[in-house]
């Protein structure tokens, strides 16, 4: 996905990336992504990240939008909120 392994993704707050509520339909991230990409992109954003922004953007929609990866990214979540619940201690 991108330029980041699995594993650095699931360290991401990739919801919170995009600005969109962990509920959000494919086509919600979807526009929420071309949103954030129009101000960010590195032709129209001069700062020194304006690359890495926009490829953790960019990172953060296709790992959302491929249903298995969101899945595990869910549960990840989930095991970080409730360990208890998921087995960790």
């Amino acid at each position: 996905m991108g330029g980041l392994t699995d594993d650095e993704l699931l360290e991401k707050d990739l919801f919170g990336i995009l600005g969109v509520d962990r509920k959000a339909t494919d086509d919600e991230i979807t526009k929420a992504y071309r949103k954030k990409a129009r101000r960010i992109h590195p032709d129209r954003n001069n700062s020194p990240t304006a690359h890495e922004d926009f490829a953790l953007l960019n990172a953060a929609k296709d790992a959302l939008l491929h249903s298995m990866f969101r899945l595990r990214y869910e549960m990840h979540l989930a095991s970080k909120e409730n360990p208890q619940e998921c087995g960790s201690q």
